[in-house]
This record gives C-alpha cells, structure tokens and sequence, in this order.
C-alpha cells in the first residue's frame, strides 16, 4: 500500500501552472502575468537584456535546469514591469539584477 500511494503521488505534477490567456483579447490589448517566484539561495536562472528598440527590460534566455526554467512560469522575450514591487521602468539591467 506503501508504494502504490508512492507511486500515485509521484506520477502528478506539482510545478505551479499558470491558466492559459483568454482567446478573446484584441490584438491591440497586452496580456500581463503576475509571477511569484521563491528564490532563496539559489540563482534565478534567466538572464535579461534592454530591448533595442523600446528600452524594455526583457528575459533574454532561461537557462535549462534553472528556477526559471523548472517553475514554467519565465520565457525568453517577457518582459519586466516590476521586480519585488519596485517598477523597472528607466532601470539599467545591473540595477534590476541588483532587485532580483
């Protein structure tokens, strides 16, 4: 009995899921996440960069392996808004690496 609740329990999946966007957004609206991330000691996993073009503080890559990559919840192209309730607008990416 042991192992068949073993084996129940580690066939689920645990990793936090976000719902998928609504298919009804018009195409000049932007869709915003809100994620949580626990970081504790270990790296984040992601890198960022300035967007050329727009200056946006954007996830450059998510490194395989990472906490980034293993929560689901972080891809490459997003974009920063706010990092620990502090706005990321104007912000160089040494200093938004400072807050992550």
């Amino acid at each position: 009995a042991l192992l068949s609740a073993h084996d129940t329990v580690a066939q689920k999946d645990f990793e936090p899921t976000l719902p998928p966007l609504p298919d009804n957004i018009p195409e000049n609206e932007e869709a915003m996440r809100i994620v949580c991330l626990v970081k504790n000691n270990q790296p984040l996993g992601a890198t960022i960069k300035r967007h050329e073009i727009t200056g946006d503080i954007t996830v450059a890559r998510v490194i395989h392996g990472g906490l980034a990559d293993r929560s689901g919840l972080l891809y490459a192209g997003d974009k920063l808004v706010e990092v620990n309730g502090v706005p990321v607008e104007g912000l160089e990416p040494e200093q938004v690496i400072n807050i992550l």
